[in-house]
């Protein structure tokens, strides 16, 4: 199998997972509150993971070190506006606006001396986008806080794809080795960890062991785990126009996973802007 058809199929498979966490983190909002959440979710994470990495020797640990804590503080602050605005908006609307990042993506790229914008990849963004607002039926009728929170958490999260892009793509030219990838993956959950930790303290910090909470908790820490280990060693494969609309995937399987779990309808509008997302991938794909 190429190389790159292994790291789509990756990728892929990390919108999978992600989009799994939406419905899952939504049906737990009321039992636990958002800081805790994400400072739990990482730091269970980060203990499932040490095993991995204990006795292992790594080499440009100062390196290791800088790439995980921005990946992870970026990361962290993603994670905690995307749950913060779930309190106060639904799962579509966060699902659309989080999928803002496709189109930050290809535009932050080139800042970093990465791929070129091209102009197919800003069509595929722009139908992409086009096909998650339909796909998501977000209304938009309020002008509530979470719509905030979660545009930050699409802006947080665009520059942490790019930045392990830039990151990682550098280290394989230079010819460092990339056996540090465990180490790297220990490090971008745990630095993970504070900026929500933080906000725990200033909100009202509540939590209520029922089972959704568990089973939320637990699975979004596996799939950090594997989602991450999976982006540190396939992203860097891949064109960043393509990575974007792979990653805006994730609402497809939002939707899906949210009528699984919560019930959440399916209509026809759904279908169509499902059709749309996968458009705007065959247009990074063949063109």
């Amino acid at each position: 199998m190429r190389i790159e058809t292994k790291a789509v199929l990756a990728l892929f498979a990390v919108t999978f997972f992600w989009g799994m966490t939406f419905p899952l983190i939504r049906a737990s909002a009321g039992d636990i509150s958002p800081g805790l959440f994400v400072a739990i979710r990482l730091g269970l994470s980060a203990l499932l993971f040490i095993p991995l990495v204990i006795g292992k020797k790594y080499e440009h640990k100062k390196l290791i070190l800088k790439i995980g804590f921005i990946f992870g503080m970026l990361e962290g602050a993603s994670y905690l506006f995307q749950t913060i605005g779930l309190v106060t908006i639904s799962s579509s609307e966060s699902a659309f606006i989080t999928a803002f990042s496709v189109v930050l993506i290809p535009f932050l790229s080139p800042l970093f001396g990465l791929d070129r914008l091209r102009i197919n990849g800003v069509i595929a963004s722009a139908l992409c986008l086009l096909g998650i607002f339909i796909l998501s039926g977000a209304k938009f009728t309020h002008l509530a806080p979470g719509y905030f929170w979660t545009f930050g958490c699409a802006t947080a999260y665009a520059l942490s794809v790019v930045y392990l892009s830039y990151e990682t793509r550098k280290m394989e030219k230079n010819g460092l080795n990339m056996k540090n990838t465990r180490f790297l993956v220990l490090l971008q959950i745990a630095f993970g960890v504070p900026i929500p930790l933080t906000a725990s303290y200033f909100e009202t910090t509540f939590i209520t062991l029922s089972p959704i909470v568990i089973i939320a908790l637990v699975f979004c820490a596996a799939s950090t785990i594997f989602c991450y280990v999976m982006q540190t060693n396939y992203q860097k494969k891949i064109n960043m126009n393509k990575v974007a609309v792979i990653y805006a995937f994730e609402p497809i399987f939002a939707t899906i996973f949210g009528r699984l779990i919560n019930a959440e309808p399916i209509y026809l509008h759904t279908v169509i802007g499902g059709a749309f997302v996968i458009a705007s991938f065959l247009i990074v794909e063949l063109f």
